[in-house]
């Protein structure tokens, strides 16, 4: 059973297929789109989301005489949309800035890197210990920052541990063996 109706994994991208029903007046037999994320939660919420679009999609295919060219880039739309509201709720959710104060980027930046280098030698989801606080805060962290390192630190610890992104890693691991190899 897949992870929601109408998905399957294609490759690493999970796709979204459905069946034209015979309400849309179309040559054409089935509709796909790709979801664009290789992420099992991203794609199941997009399954979701496409497949109640799709019903509007095939009214109009029905009343209007919608192409399934048309219907499919209708779909593509809704997908990339969501994406990009996804992202940006993840930066409004992080505080972080698209654009403008350089010294507050690069100060993010470095508290992200904290996160990851806690993440890569303690593992997902550990809190920042009192000798871990006291060294950051001699290197010049506030107690806020060591919050949003904390936060931070379970966020990177939760998205390291997805079965996507494992796989991922140990294709980059594959690739640099290979490299070295010849």
């Amino acid at each position: 059973m897949g992870i929601a109706n109408f998905t399957f994994r294609r490759g690493a991208i999970y796709t979204w297929r459905r069946r034209i029903p015979r309400r849309a007046d179309s040559d054409a037999s089935n509709l796909q789109v790709s979801l664009r994320t290789a992420c099992p939660w991203t794609a199941r919420r997009l399954a979701v989301i496409v497949t109640a679009e799709s019903e509007k999609v095939f009214d109009r295919m029905g009343m209007d005489g919608l192409t399934p060219d048309v219907a499919r880039q209708w779909l593509q739309t809704v997908i990339r949309d969501e994406l990009e509201d996804t992202a940006r709720r993840t930066r409004a959710a992080f505080h972080l800035p698209k654009t403008g104060n350089s010294v507050e980027s690069v100060h993010h930046d470095r508290v992200v890197g904290e996160a990851l280098r806690l993440v890569a030698r303690k593992g997902a989801e550990v809190d920042l210990d009192e000798d871990e606080c006291r060294k950051l805060t001699a290197r010049g962290y506030s107690s806020a920052d060591l919050d949003w390192i904390n936060h931070y630190q379970h966020h990177l610890g939760r998205a390291a541990a997805t079965e996507a992104m494992e796989s991922k890693v140990s294709r980059h691991v594959a690739e640099i063996a290979r490299q070295r190899a010849h």
